[in-house]
């Protein structure tokens, strides 16, 4: 009955024939797992960690060690695996904070998190192309016909980024605090929450910096001429600045139901983004600081959906444009170069079980951005959130 149950739960991850287990091999040297456990119920229906240990022992005798992503927690103590574990974790379903670069056995479900990161090793240590190393994780780790090993658009959108790390910019990588300047939004629906979200505590969690709310907003309507146009221009009382160069502006709306006192979300979308990338690709030097300020642009098809899926909802706007600069208090930035061969590596972090997944910082009482604009012609070319 457990193995059923692993397999139903595996869905449409191949599983390894010779272990039973729901891993598989990218290359010799890269395994790539779902997140094993230690205690029932959940080892009815993932992989069970004494299981998962003695295949890797069998295997590989004293040769491995498991760098796992579960910003949600791991699921088994760190004993269990006989210590041989790191810890790097970040949110489920969002693309890695660009700093942290390791090999990947397990996050969750061993596809997207895990996928990002086994790819991107085979782009910058292995010398893949971009699309020979996404394929080559969705052959291994896919049951045909199942679709993409790695699928979220913004995780896919960081792999490209580690492609021009890796073969333009002499795998050099530096990161500054961003000031969003201006957030343009064309064809925004009523009563859409807009924020600005970014990576904290190493990439752990995320936190909302700020919410556009209707003190945000005033709309200009040019209905008299041709191309109709709306647009609102929204001063924050301060400065927008996330501590990292990774980017997220979310979105979400809610709806009254009908004879009832409660809210439905019928809306939600997200997109990252990293300014570093997004600055142009002629760079003055090559630390990477011929840039200090950029646009990114992103169609509402193009965004990320609920949990990792390109659902969201109703249609809540019809594109977006961040207009941001490099904050001037951080000129220098932090700059990350890959570390040596036998030299030390990035800094792991704690076991992420007590983490919070996201800190929502309420910038104020009042109700959302929407609220205040008022689309009178649907076909409307746009809407501007200025900060």
């Amino acid at each position: 009955m457990a193995s059923i149950l692993r397999q139903i739960v595996a869905g449409p991850r191949a599983r390894h024939p010779e272990a039973g287990l729901d891993l598989c091999y990218v290359t010799d040297h890269i395994v790539v797992t779902s997140g094993p456990s230690a205690e029932w119920p959940k080892k009815a229906y993932r992989n069970p960690v004494d299981q998962l240990v003695a295949f890797l022992d069998k295997k590989h005798g004293q040769d491995w060690c498991i760098f796992e992503f579960r910003a949600e927690g791991t699921g088994y103590p760190d004993s269990e695996v006989e210590g041989r574990v790191h810890h790097f974790p970040w949110p489920d379903h969002q693309p890695p904070p660009f700093a942290i670069r390791v090999a990947v056995v397990h996050c969750k479900a061993g596809k997207g998190r895990s996928g990002t990161v086994a790819t991107a090793y085979l782009i910058s240590e292995e010398g893949w192309g971009r699309e020979d190393a996404l394929q080559r994780f969705t052959a291994r780790r896919m049951r045909a016909g199942f679709g993409q090993g790695v699928s979220i658009p913004s995780q896919l959108r960081y792999v490209g980024y580690v492609d021009r790390w890796a073969n333009q910019l002499g795998k050099k990588y530096v990161d500054r605090p961003v000031e969003i300047v201006e957030v343009h939004i064309w064809g925004l629906c009523e009563g859409v929450k807009v924020a600005v979200d970014g990576y904290v505590d190493g990439g752990k969690a995320i936190k909302t910096f700020y919410t556009f709310t209707r003190n945000d907003t005033t709309v200009v309507d040019q209905s008299s001429t041709k191309a109709s146009t709306s647009r609102s221009s929204t001063p924050a009382a301060s400065r927008v600045i996330v501590p990292t160069s990774d980017v997220n502006i979310d979105f979400e709306r809610r709806n009254r139901a009908a004879y009832a006192g409660f809210t439905v979300v019928t809306s939600i979308a997200h997109v990252w983004f990293n300014a570093y990338f997004e600055g142009g690709s002629d760079r003055d030097d090559d630390d990477g600081h011929g840039h200090e300020s950029g646009v990114f642009e992103i169609d509402w098809d193009a965004m990320d959906g609920i949990k990792g899926s390109r659902q969201k909802g109703i249609q809540a706007l019809d594109r977006l444009k961040v207009v941001w600069r490099y904050a001037a208090e951080a000129a220098a930035g932090h700059v990350v170069e890959e570390p040596r061969q036998g030299g030390s590596s990035p800094p792991e972090g704690p076991r992420a079980d007590e983490s919070k997944i996201k800190n929502t910082e309420a910038q104020s009482e009042d109700t959302p951005l929407a609220d205040e604009i008022k689309i009178k012609n649907k076909n409307t070319e746009g809407q501007l959130a200025h900060v």
